[in-house]
């Protein structure tokens, strides 16, 4: 009942922000991006990468990109050819990646991996390292990732799963 009447277990939309010494990260700019960002006084962010192409999270990056310009944005061709059609005009950095490739934003090692997300062909969850510390973000995953991508996060000190429930039947 709490989360319902917009308490502390409310749950919203995915958007992780990943902070370094260097500076901030967005994972997915979900439409309840903007109240989020103002909520804990952040006004500038370094990064941003979207893991796939669906509305609920790439939609907030319209609000955010009101307060800075030049935003880096990073993504698998096929996220990034979506989205920027849709915020073209937005003029955002664009960085595209390819799964397994590790890549350098605000000072940490960064992957995009393969995960199951239908009808979507593409879909990345992202592996955060830092020295020895390894993060594994998924967001709307089923159980269906590729053998490659599940021994790449293998033993992390942090998961964050968010996760499609299989149909019944």
């Amino acid at each position: 009942t709490d989360a319902l009447a917009g308490g502390k277990s409310r749950r919203l939309r995915f958007s992780v922000m990943v902070e370094s010494s260097k500076g901030k990260a967005l994972i997915d700019t979900s439409p309840d991006l903007r109240w989020q960002l103002l909520k804990k006084g952040i006004s500038h962010i370094d990064g941003v990468i979207w893991t796939h192409s669906h509305y609920d999270h790439y939609a907030g990056f319209g609000d955010f990109h009101r307060i800075q310009n030049g935003v880096n944005v990073y993504g698998v061709k096929s996220t990034l050819d979506y989205i920027l059609n849709y915020l073209y005009f937005m003029k955002p950095v664009r960085h595209d990646v390819e799964f397994y490739t590790p890549f350098e934003m605000i000072g940490l090692e960064m992957m995009l991996v393969e995960v199951n997300h239908p009808p979507l062909e593409d879909s990345a969850g992202v592996i955060i390292k830092d020295g020895k510390s390894k993060v594994v973000i998924t967001g709307d995953t089923t159980r269906n990732i590729p053998k490659k991508t599940i021994e790449l996060m293998m033993e992390p000190d942090l998961l964050i799963a968010d996760a499609i429930i299989p149909p019944r039947g």
